[in-house]
């Protein structure tokens, strides 16, 4: 099986059975990642040992803990304090990876090495509801064109409180409303960018 140095982060709160499901389609890659690491929101005890069984699934998977739910954006940048992959992915613990995932973006990746992310197309499954973008915190981005080095959002920048969002796409992607499960990034691209607490 190849490897790949993707890390993938997966915070979780209280929902071990969404989390296995997660993990399993991560294990599934046809590129295995370097590391998982599940980062445990201060799940109630009677969830604990069922998350530490899910990281003794496979070396790879490491559990990392806070006493108290903290929310999914400081949970996520504890991943990403710990992350040791040149890549990464957010995923969360109730979403499923495609098994190709990791390999057709990485094969991007080779194929544009300027590339500092890839964004893939998202299909819902579970409940059924009609789809809300702004139910679901998505927003709409206007892109500039194939050759354009910036996402520009679709609401002014006011509106976001962001500073530097039009010039730092890597920025747009951590602290907007983009679907960031939906991304694969170069760690060096964050450049000290973390997730809004």
């Amino acid at each position: 099986m190849k490897t790949a140095s993707v890390s993938v982060i997966i915070p979780t709160y209280n929902r071990p059975a969404y989390l296995e499901q997660a993990v399993s389609s991560v294990l599934a890659q046809t590129v295995r990642p370097c590391e998982i690491l599940i980062i445990d929101d201060g799940s109630a005890d009677e969830y604990r040992l069922e998350i530490d069984r899910i990281g003794a699934l496979h070396p790879m998977i490491h559990v990392h803990r806070f006493p108290e739910n903290r929310g999914r954006s400081t949970a996520r940048n504890m991943g990403i304090a710990v992350a040791q992959g040149e890549f990464l992915v957010f995923l969360d613990d109730d979403d499923l990876l495609h098994p190709c995932y990791f390999e057709s973006s990485l094969e991007y990746f080779k194929e544009n090495p300027a590339t500092q992310a890839v964004i893939c197309r998202g299909k819902s499954f579970g409940i059924k509801r009609p789809w809300n973008p702004l139910r679901l915190g998505v927003l709409i981005f206007e892109c500039g064109g194939v050759d354009s080095e910036h996402l520009r959002p679709f609401l002014p920048k006011s509106i976001l409180d962001m500073t530097d969002l039009c010039s730092n796409p890597v920025t747009s992607m951590m602290m907007s409303s983009l679907p960031i499960n939906s991304v694969l990034i170069r760690n060096d691209a964050l450049n000290g960018t973390i997730f809004p607490p």
